[in-house]
């Protein structure tokens, strides 16, 4: 995912581009399984799809405690981990 720079004249910027953004991968990701059903591992979905619900609270948690200089710090801890 791409983390799209925010305007500057709305307020919460982070969050904005954010709330832009999740609405389209999710139903992206709803058209990809949804192409792939055949092939689709059932027990490995329903094992991942309470761990991602997890994941979203804990996101709307952490936006609602943290500023969006933190936030951002934040994003690119994690990205800086994955490499």
């Amino acid at each position: 995912a791409t983390v799209l720079p925010s305007p500057a004249n709305v307020s919460g910027g982070l969050g904005y581009a954010v709330s832009l953004q999740v609405p389209i991968l999710a139903m992206i990701d709803i058209y990809a399984a949804w192409l792939h059903r055949s092939s689709l591992d059932r027990p490995t979905v329903w094992l991942l799809l309470p761990m991602s619900f997890v994941g979203m609270f804990i996101g709307q948690y952490m936006d609602r405690r943290m500023s969006d200089g933190g936030a951002r710090f934040l994003v690119g801890f994690i990205l800086l981990g994955i490499l």
